[in-house]
């Protein structure tokens, strides 16, 4: 804890071997460790060059808890082996390595475009009849937000009539959830110099998001123009599950010197979206006293007639890419040690596979995950120094951008700075850490996005993360 996880080469515990799990077998006790964090996350977002608005969200949660079995290999007579194969050791755990917990709120003029052209946009090409009743075209039309053009049925327009788009348009986003590893792991010690890993992962995660936009239009009531605003709310639920394999080898080179090198196969996860999604619509009646209504609500549909709307689901499967990590480390005896961590990851080798639906391949999807995403490598740098009974650590950990490109154009690189510093107190039956990691990173969120040459905004999100570890191990007879 503290050394911004560049222990691949460092090994000896069982949060090593979720990089490299033949760390493990450095090890030469076994031990229960348990791991607390509490997390900050800050938000600041700005919209169409709107003023910043902030947030944050506190939370209390298990970061990693392990059991790890050190078995000596003995021969014949019972005496322990120096040469060959001389130690087992057999780990069971679990790591969180996720918190999606966070919310912002965006708001901004927005004079280039409307939700209700993404709408439109959404429903051309579908014949006003067969729009899908569970999809968001069919709540806008249903809502009188976009219209059929009398001689194209599958053509669609805004309800802004107006030639002048002035829209004021505000969102809030609402997000929790957590994902984490379970790994089943083994790693064998030949000759006090090699050392081979293997491990299970098995990767559970969720992620709940509430998302509310609102627009008004801010077009004077001399206007002819009917419409007066909408709100579009929409809540995703996404739980994911799957296995994959991390195997990994290491080797002292000298007293000093350990280099390893792991690979974690790509994980083939089961995916599984609930949502619902509702749509109001609002008309200003003083200035077309024709409307019959001055606000029209649709949401998903109730077919359990349970006076709720009911909450949708969709299955698929989605794929992970691998990684490849190398890692070195210089030890200074009982003075402490200097570690890195390359790892290299494609995100454009991701994918989608349909899972519900056999006939639905997510080619668009796929498309642009290949389109878009860069192989990238990620950094990790970390120390410790040893002073008698405690540990003071230090590390630096940075993630490119994985983005080809950081389009729209106001959106800064979205690369990733962490800092940790840590401190421990070591008992031979135990020892107990405390660390702190520190991150500031750009994000964006769009709230939507067109296709037809009208300009579309996303907000610009800082976030600065701060999470807060205490751990404690154990040495179990």
């Amino acid at each position: 804890m503290g050394s911004a996880n560049a222990i691949g080469a460092i090994g000896g515990s069982a949060t090593a071997a979720l990089i490299n799990p033949a760390g493990m077998a450095l090890n030469r006790k076994s031990e229960l460790h348990i791991g607390l964090n509490i997390n900050s996350n800050g938000t600041q977002a700005k919209y169409i060059g709107s003023p910043a608005q902030g947030d944050i969200n506190i939370g209390l949660g298990l970061s990693n808890m392990n059991l790890s079995v050190f078995n000596t290999m003995r021969d014949e007579k019972g005496k322990p082996l120096i040469e060959g194969l001389t130690n087992l050791v057999f780990s069971f755990g679990y790591n969180r390595h996720s918190d999606y917990r966070s919310s912002f709120t965006f708001s901004g003029n927005n004079t280039e475009s409307s939700f209700t052209d993404f709408l439109a946009e959404s429903a051309n090409g579908t014949d006003n009849q067969f729009l899908n009743i569970y999809g968001l075209p069919y709540l806008a039309f249903e809502t009188y937000l976009i219209e059929d053009k009398t001689a194209f049925p599958d053509s669609f327009s805004s309800a802004i009539r107006s030639p002048i788009t002035n829209v004021k348009q505000t969102g809030v986003v609402n997000r929790t959830g957590s994902g984490g590893d379970f790994n089943l792991s083994v790693a064998a010690d030949f000759d006090n110099t090699f050392y081979l890993g293997g491990g299970i992962i098995i990767r559970k995660q969720v992620f709940k998001e509430t998302f509310q936009f609102t627009e008004q239009d801010n077009q004077p009531l001399s206007d002819t123009n009917d419409y007066a605003g909408l709100t579009y709310t929409r809540y995703l639920e996404t739980r994911t599950g799957g296995v994959a394999l991390n195997l990994g080898g290491l080797v002292k080179a000298n007293d000093n010197w350990r280099f390893g090198l792991s690979y974690m196969l790509p994980i083939r996860l089961s995916a599984k979206d609930l949502y619902t999604q509702s749509l109001t619509s609002r008309f200003d009646r003083n200035r077309d006293p024709s409307i019959p209504n001055s606000t029209y609500t649709r949401t998903t549909p109730d077919e359990d007639f349970d006076g709720a709307p009911d909450t949708l689901s969709f299955k698929y499967k989605l794929i992970t890419p691998a990684r490849l990590t190398f890692s070195a480390a210089y030890v200074l005896g009982k003075l402490g040690f200097l570690s890195l961590d390359v790892e290299r990851v494609n995100l454009s080798t991701a994918g989608l596979r349909p899972k519900d639906d056999p006939t639905y391949l997510f080619t668009d999807e796929n498309s642009a995950i290949k389109s878009s995403y860069v192989p990238t490598y990620n950094i990790r740098v970390g120390g410790e120094m040893t002073y008698g009974k405690y540990r003071f650590r230090a590390g630096y950990a940075y993630q490119p951008s994985p983005y080809k490109s950081n389009s729209p154009s106001q959106i800064k690189p979205l690369n990733r700075n962490y800092y940790t510093i840590g401190a421990g107190y070591y008992h031979p039956r135990y020892s107990l850490n405390a660390a702190i990691m520190i991150t500031a990173f750009t994000d964006r969120f769009q709230p939507y996005k067109l296709d037809l040459g009208r300009a579309y905004y996303a907000a610009e999100v800082k976030n600065s993360f701060t999470n807060i570890q205490f751990g404690a191990t154990f040495v179990v007879d």
